[in-house]
């Protein structure tokens, strides 16, 4: 439609966009009668009509065009009624979830919630919380009006009735002005196996999908043959593997190492036939026990340690075949000592020539692990790879049968007559034979992106956190040290944590509050420390230090750590493990998804278009764009840091995160506060471990100080030479 306009007797046309034929402006949806002015004009411009309909005559509205909207009568004239907020759930299958509740969280309320799984708490009190919700039709789709302007997380409640499908979330706040949405709100949410799914292995899911880089992870090399690999492992990503092992020699290594508190020998030998250990009556390995053979190894690929599982038999004697395999009456255990890798010189002995391991503590205190004679002085099937260990190494559940033997089960094994495996694909996926004989297709599998942020990081958190299993193995109470539950003495079988279950489920609570900071849970199927009593914590915040928390001391714990973080609550983006980790793996340590020593990790969130807090409103994603993929770094974004660190902690220095490490945001961020295979006491006093701290806050030298000059030497009230701390890398202590 063109514009009239009469103007000196001249007749000009304009265009007019927008204009359509039936009625708007401030009518009912009717036809209006050719638009028909309110009052005759001599042909000009028409200056008081408010419609849109048929040109009048002889005069034309000038008026802009009505937004087209859910008018009666389906007039697309000016809306009546809010505008609405749509959206579909869908399955990984591509089909429509229904029945599904769509809710609006507000992101505000995440920061202040207590809970491990904030967004399904917090939906699930959506009547209380007047949150907005919207029911799924039978399609999925679903739509939602008068939602008031904000910031929101929108979450995703199977229905009641609904045992297929696993709760899920958008990670990212939406934002919500003028009642419609800043960007689409479909949600994706992910099936999940049945409870009578059973596990196929890592070699059958990798038929089917391309996850080669798996092999080359610590999850699927940890465990290992001696000296071999299988099919599901790949080290060539380590320049140093099996330094530990190299040392079980033909004729023999006399060592010697301390376990219990007193120092002990053993003998490491091998030949054609295997590995094997012998324990020894003094230095020089005079009088040597029997052999143990050696079943596999744990670790050993250069970077942290390396362990030993050796078969044992009845009444402590060396062992033949497993008890899960056919006629077996033995058990893999750890030697009492373990291979250090990391240190000055990796190619030493342990750090300083010795082992400094950990050892279960025999069931009658006694000092000696294997007996030089032979003679069993405290080994118990409890104490065993399997009842302790084999839960989170790739087990999936342990059983007893009529002699009170426990018998495993596996996902993988790691060789054909060895019952160990390493964390595969359904640890992490669920059990996959339902997955399988429907043809993959997203059904009946875990997909972990798609689930709530509580639930995907409790996949992980589920073996990075400290405790022991809330199963009971015998008539004495025992546990099994991995998250498990069910009685041996009353149930058939043990079972292990799946994925997908909620974080509330995993501690035995009715939601995820009340378990952080101080966790030490004791129901479902965990029994978490305390951070505030338990010796694998630094109580640095519960002393009275100055720290914002009790820090980790030990190693797998980070779960503990990351869901007391604001990364976890907030209300922007709720960070999960697999945010920072490549679960497949990736070219960087550590599985990272960027590199985290030029700060592309950190700066690809923190940055002006992002995540500016800190004084990073200078760096641009662009900047970030090209540190990522050429290692470009702007000068804009070592000024920015440079700035950080002066408001921050006064410090004056040049930016060299690759180099000197100043500037590098795991530096302050992520202190070494942690240990798997020893403590580094630097020349100046500080200490540090070879894990990273997950709670992303600073650890000052005021609260690095204040714990080392605490009163007494209890470790748990002071550090035996300064906090685990990367102020040490600059400052001594006083």
């Amino acid at each position: 439609m063109k514009l009239r306009i009469i103007m000196c007797g001249a007749l000009l046309w304009l265009p007019l966009a927008g204009c359509g034929s039936s009625g708007g402006g401030s009518d009912t949806g009717g036809t209006d009668l050719g638009g028909q002015d309110a009052v005759t004009d001599p042909g000009g411009a028409d200056v008081i009509d408010q419609d849109l309909g048929t040109p009048d005559v002889p005069g034309q509205d000038i008026t802009t065009p009505d937004i087209p909207g859910n008018d009666v009568a389906g007039d697309t004239g000016q809306d009546t009624t809010t505008p609405a907020i749509t959206g579909t759930v869908t399955d990984p299958t591509g089909a429509g979830v229904e029945g599904a509740s769509v809710v609006f969280v507000v992101a505000a309320d995440v920061e202040t919630t207590g809970s491990v799984q904030p967004l399904e708490d917090l939906a699930a009190k959506a009547d209380t919380k007047g949150y907005s919700v919207a029911t799924t039709a039978a399609d999925g789709t679903w739509s939602l009006t008068g939602v008031a302007d904000g910031d929101y997380f929108p979450v995703v409640l199977p229905a009641a009735g609904d045992s297929v499908h696993l709760p899920g979330a958008i990670r990212e706040a939406v934002s919500v002005n003028g009642g419609v949405a800043s960007a689409a709100v479909d949600i994706e949410i992910t099936q999940a196996p049945s409870p009578s799914a059973t596990y196929i292995g890592s070699d059958e899911c990798l038929k089917c999908h391309n996850k080669t880089s798996l092999t080359h992870t610590l999850h699927f090399v940890g465990l290992r043959a001696p000296g071999v690999v299988n099919n599901l492992q790949d080290l060539s990503d380590y320049a140093v593997s099996d330094g530990g092992l190299a040392q079980f020699t033909d004729p023999g290594t006399c060592i010697t190492f301390p376990a219990k508190g007193n120092t002990h020998y053993a003998l490491l030998s091998s030949d054609a036939e295997g590995y094997y250990l012998q324990m020894a009556d003094d230095a020089d390995c005079t009088t040597l026990s029997a052999k143990y053979k050696m079943a596999f190894t744990y670790g050993g690929e250069g970077l942290y340690k390396q362990r030993y599982m050796f078969l044992v038999g009845p009444a402590g004697a060396p062992g033949t075949k497993h008890v899960a395999a056919d006629g077996g009456d033995s058990y893999y255990y750890p030697a009492p000592f373990q291979w250090n890798e990391s240190g000055p010189d990796p190619a030493a002995f342990g750090e300083n020539g010795e082992f400094s391991g950990k050892w279960i503590p025999p069931v009658n205190d006694g000092d000696n692990a294997f007996a030089p004679d032979g003679a069993n002085t405290g080994l118990a099937p409890e104490e065993s790879f399997a009842a302790d260990c084999g839960g989170c190494h790739g087990g999936t559940g342990l059983t007893v049968n009529g002699n009170g033997d426990f018998i495993p089960s596996f996902i993988d094994a790691i060789a054909p007559d060895i019952y160990a495996g390493n964390i595969g694909c359904e640890k992490c996926h669920g059990p996959g034979s339902e997955h399988k004989a429907a043809g993959g297709n997203g059904v009946a599998v875990v997909v972990p992106p798609d689930l709530t942020p509580g639930r995907a990081i409790m996949i992980c958190g589920t073996c990075h956190q400290r405790g022991h299993g809330h199963s009971i193995l015998d008539e004495e109470g025992n546990h099994a040290g991995f998250a498990s539950t069910g009685d041996l003495t009353k149930d058939a079988e043990i079972t292990v944590f799946k994925p997908g279950m909620s974080a509330a489920a995993f501690h035995g609570q009715a939601d995820g509050n009340n378990i952080q900071p101080a966790f030490g849970t004791a129901a479902g199927y965990w029994e978490a420390i305390n951070y505030t009593t338990d010796k694998h914590s630094w109580q640095d915040k519960t002393k009275g230090y100055g720290s914002l928390f009790d820090h980790s001391k030990g190693h797998h714990q980070q779960y503990m750590d990351v869901v007391r973080t604001t990364m976890f609550r907030n209300d922007r983006e709720l960070l999960v493990c697999a945010s920072c980790h490549d679960p497949h793996g990736s070219a960087q340590e550590h599985q990272l998804q960027l590199n985290a020593d030029d700060n592309a990790l950190c700066l690809d969130c923190h940055n002006g278009d992002e995540v500016a807090k800190g004084g990073f409103d200078a760096i641009t994603e662009d900047m970030v764009a090209a540190l990522i993929g050429s290692g470009t770094t702007d000068p804009a974004i070592g000024t920015a840091v440079e700035g950080h660190m002066s408001s921050k902690a006064s410090m004056s220095a040049s930016y060299d995160p690759t180099g000197t490490g100043i500037g590098r945001c795991i530096k302050c961020h992520m202190p070494k506060t942690a240990k798997t295979a020893r403590w580094h006491d630097m020349a100046n006093g500080y200490r540090e471990g070879d894990i990273h701290s997950h709670t992303f806050d600073v650890m000052t030298e005021e609260v690095v100080n204040a714990m080392f000059t605490g009163e007494g030497d209890d470790p748990l009230k002071v550090t035996p030479s300064g906090y685990t701390n990367n102020c040490g890398g600059c400052h001594s202590l006083p």
